[in-house]
């Protein structure tokens, strides 16, 4: 499988934007807009998510592999 998005990847793991948003505590739109740019803006909420999913937390401010 090649991934196209760490962001997509790490969101679509923990079940798609909602529940990723609910348990980062962010809003779903925030979440969304992640997906779309294809990164996270907050190296905090990177970490967060990395941890959440088991993806490097640079990837995912990257989004791209």
């Amino acid at each position: 499988m090649k991934i196209k998005s760490y962001t997509k990847l790490a969101v679509d793991l923990l079940g798609g934007p909602t529940k990723a948003a609910n348990k980062l505590e962010v809003c779903t739109s925030t979440v969304s807009v992640w997906i779309k740019l294809g990164g996270v803006a907050k190296k905090a909420t990177a970490l967060r998510l990395a941890k959440l999913t088991g993806i490097d937390y640079k990837s995912l401010l990257r989004g791209q592999p």
